[in-house]
């Protein structure tokens, strides 16, 4: 994340999902504000070790994603589900 400032890019993060709100647009070819930042939180609570965090925040991702029924936001969503299910050392998983 953020120049290798977990604790900056998880603050930051933490604000931008405060100010999310799920009626704000979906870009057509990039993802939802909401679905990045649950995914990179996850991330970088994986990275400095908080892996019931990341997981939550990963599996947060997915739904959000999922019920926007967006294909980009869902590959992105996924694709930080199988990075954090990876750092847990959970391979089935993220193969899932």
């Amino acid at each position: 994340c953020a120049l290798g400032n977990l604790d900056a890019s998880i603050r930051h993060l933490r604000r931008c999902l405060k100010h999310y709100r799920p009626e704000m647009p979906v870009s057509l070819y990039g993802d939802s504000a909401g679905v990045g930042a649950h995914a990179f939180l996850g991330w970088a609570h994986s990275l400095r070790g908080a892996a019931a965090a990341g997981l939550r925040e990963a599996q947060a991702a997915v739904a959000l994603a999922r019920g926007l029924d967006h294909p980009p936001a869902i590959a992105l969503a996924l694709l930080f589900a199988a990075e954090t299910h990876r750092l847990r050392r959970e391979p089935a998983a993220a193969l899932a």
